[in-house]
């Protein structure tokens, strides 16, 4: 059926009417008379401050360790998600797991990196980067149970990390509705086709209370086991991380620590960049302080501080 342009142009003029209410949600305390269906002068740039100073937001970042910033962000938003779906819990649930699954393996992988510090665990040096939170999981549950650390290797603490890697392996599920090849992600008649976002709300309240307050106990207070030493700078646990995600050759481990420095313009002296070679590797130290080592084993390498706890 052929319809002419003027009632294409009155129907979706009529819809753009229709559709006012819904751009309303849930600023329903602004005043009625803010217009929805176009982008007024002062709103035109979205870099620009704005009259409505609460929401204007920071994001540059001039130093490095902004984990936390990022880990909170995503649970408060989780949280502001879940709150508003007891109103229209259908089309939310798709951004409420998305931003929950990644808020996990944020957390997941800042708390492998630190524990590995603070117990003096290698850490692989230019291991593939993994999205699998199941995978993630199981490597802090090898250090939970290493060194004791009960809540961790605790079921309660991993079945709804198990649970959110089965519904969405590749962290795409809820982003895209089909898969590469066409197919729905969600036509599988096996597979989970319900989510109750108040148990999830539940579960992610008890992950996010057994790790933020580790991570805080950690590197980000007056008392943190960070404090005082080189990796309370951190300009130096950014550095480590750079070197984590690099890549050595044989014999040339000083020369690349020497290069990250410069390439990443990091504001660490070269000159007191020191090397010591040992049986166990290449030892690193700042000043007067242990970093770590660069070990090779069968052809990889691998970063292995001290450790800080007895």
């Amino acid at each position: 059926m052929m319809i002419s342009k003027e009632t294409f142009d009155s129907n979706w003029n009529k819809g753009i009417e229709d559709y006012k209410k819904d751009c309303t949600y849930p600023f329903l305390d602004l005043e009625s008379n803010n217009s929805w269906s176009k982008v007024a002068d002062e709103w035109e740039n979205i870099i620009r401050a704005g009259s409505a100073t609460n929401y204007n937001a920071a994001i540059a970042q001039d130093e490095p360790g902004d984990e936390y910033s990022y880990e909170m962000g995503y649970f408060k938003a989780f949280k502001v998600i879940c709150y508003s779906a007891k109103e229209d819990s259908d089309s939310l649930v798709m951004p409420a797991m998305f931003i929950a699954r990644h808020f996990i393996e944020l957390t997941l992988k800042n708390l492998i990196f630190n524990l590995s510090i603070i117990f003096g665990k290698p850490m692989q040096i230019g291991q593939k980067n993994t999205h699998d939170i199941k995978k993630l999981c199981d490597e802090l549950r090898e250090i939970a149970l290493q060194y004791n650390l009960t809540p961790f290797a605790d079921h309660s603490f991993s079945k709804i990390i198990y649970q959110m890697g089965d519904i969405s392996p590749k962290s795409d599920e809820y982003r895209y509705p089909t898969k590469n090849n066409g197919e729905w992600n969600f036509q599988d008649a096996d597979a989970t086709h319900l989510i109750n976002l108040m148990a999830l709300n539940h579960n992610m309240n008890y992950f996010y209370s057994l790790t933020q307050s580790l991570l805080l106990l950690i590197n980000d207070s007056s008392d943190s086991i960070y404090a005082e030493t080189a990796y309370g700078n951190a300009y130096i646990i950014e550095f480590i991380k750079i070197v984590i995600n690099s890549k050595f050759k044989d014999n040339k481990v000083k020369d690349k620590i020497k290069e990250i420095i410069g390439t990443h313009k990091l504001p660490l002296e070269k000159k007191n960049m020191l090397f010591k070679e040992s049986n166990d590797g290449m030892e690193i130290d700042y000043g007067n302080e242990d970093l770590f080592t660069i070990v090779q084993q069968e052809g990889r390498f691998y970063l292995k501080t001290d450790g800080l706890i007895e």
